[in-house]
């Protein structure tokens, strides 16, 4: 089931957000646009900026969209404030400040892992001696 919007913003179905805010989610999301034509998405990140919540979602066999190429969404809530939906970024200056923003998480996301991982080596090689 979907809900109707306009042309210009993209449909989900019902539980699309909720999957993609669920952090033990791994499933790709599929949304529906707003001709009701399917689209299956990979999940790439989540993003809070300001006072908005942005979806990083990388298309899967989609031709108009090259290899390695995501598109960014941004969480809305309906004009009656009773529903949320996706609505697809356009504007450069809010990509590049989405994109800037996941860079960073990623780098931090990445010295947290090293700096885990170097822990663990450091325990093992004193628990040898």
């Amino acid at each position: 089931m979907a809900k109707k919007v306009e042309q210009d913003k993209v449909v989900e179905r019902e539980d699309a957000i909720e999957a993609i805010l669920d952090p033990q989610n791994g499933n790709n999301v599929i949304l529906l646009d707003g001709k009701g034509e399917e689209h299956e998405f990979e999940q790439v990140a989540i993003v809070p900026l300001a006072d908005s919540t942005y979806v990083i979602l990388r298309p899967i066999n989609d031709p108009r969209v090259k290899e390695g190429e995501a598109v960014v969404f941004v969480i809305q809530l309906d004009e009656d404030d009773l529903e949320y939906y996706l609505d697809v970024v356009e504007n450069e200056d809010i990509l590049d400040a989405v994109f800037e923003a996941y860079t960073k998480m990623y780098q931090e996301e990445l010295k947290k892992q090293q700096a885990a991982k170097a822990k663990k080596e450091e325990k093992a090689d004193n628990s040898e001696k």
